[in-house]
């Protein structure tokens, strides 16, 4: 199920934060809240239920997914980000899978800190 966090300015940026754990995914989204006022941020727990989802909301700019464990299995949800021009970011995924699909996604490692994930998103 995707959460949508707030109710987003007009023209604002879309995220997706998906993440198994809670208590780091709540992380994420307080950053992406911090570094992108105004953002909607929305939140799944798994990427299967992640492509429709996105695809309902209209708009992803940036994917954020935290593993281990968040495996692409399915070119479907990548061809959406890639005609969206969306950008992904992944804190301890593996990039191959993505890159297979022609995602270039910036990586990060666990664990990692507000300041390292604001870097991170400032350069997209």
């Amino acid at each position: 199920m995707l959460i949508t966090v707030e109710k987003p300015t007009v023209g604002a940026r879309q995220f997706g934060v998906v993440c198994r754990d809670p208590v780091i995914q709540i992380d994420a989204v307080e950053t992406l809240r911090e570094v992108f006022p105004g953002a909607a941020v929305h939140m799944a727990h798994g990427l299967g239920s992640t492509e429709a989802e996105i695809e309902a909301q209209g708009a992803c700019s940036v994917l954020l997914v935290i593993g281990p464990g968040m495996h692409v299995r399915s070119g479907a949800l990548a061809s959406r980000l890639v005609a969206r021009g969306a950008s992904v970011v992944l804190v301890d995924c593996n990039p191959a899978e993505w890159e297979a699909f022609g995602i270039q996604p910036i990586e990060l490692e666990l664990p990692f800190t507000s300041e390292t994930l604001a870097a991170a998103l400032q350069s997209i």
